[in-house]
């Protein structure tokens, strides 16, 4: 799906009226550019700032929180949860917390858990080729 077709997709969603959950995760989309994910990630974060709903998020990618934490200022702050995979970004999700930020956990469970290892292992593999770490 192209960047327009995801804005028009959050658009219509939030006309809906639905709850935004935004993700960036280990799934294959329609680009390999590691930046051009990034930007797409933050301008679809602007635009559920400026629709001033509640909403939440999912990310590892330590250059991405930090923008969107420097965005949320004040009352801002309560609109936002951060969702982290049990077991990672411990440090990251204490010090959020601390920090006033909303921080749920997603916890996998089943006893399939083979395509989503792999997916994380390739991630965490593309990341590395990079030179970026997740957070902490």
């Amino acid at each position: 799906m192209t960047a327009g077709g995801i804005t028009d997709d959050l658009r219509k969603s939030l006309q809906a009226g639905l709850k935004i959950r935004l993700v960036k995760g280990a799934y294959r989309g329609d680009s390999e550019d590691f930046v051009e994910i990034q930007n797409r990630f933050i301008n679809l974060f602007d635009m559920l700032l400026a629709a001033n709903v509640e909403f939440d998020v999912g990310t590892h990618d330590p250059e991405i929180l930090k923008n969107m934490g420097e965005k949320l200022t004040g009352l801002r702050r309560s609109m936002v949860c951060f969702g982290f995979l049990k077991g990672l970004a411990e440090n990251t999700k204490a010090r959020m917390i601390t920090e006033g930020f909303k921080v749920s956990e997603y916890v996998p469970f089943g006893d399939n858990r083979r395509a989503y290892i792999t997916r994380r292992h390739i991630y965490l593999k593309k990341l590395s080729e990079l030179g970026r770490m997740p957070a902490l």
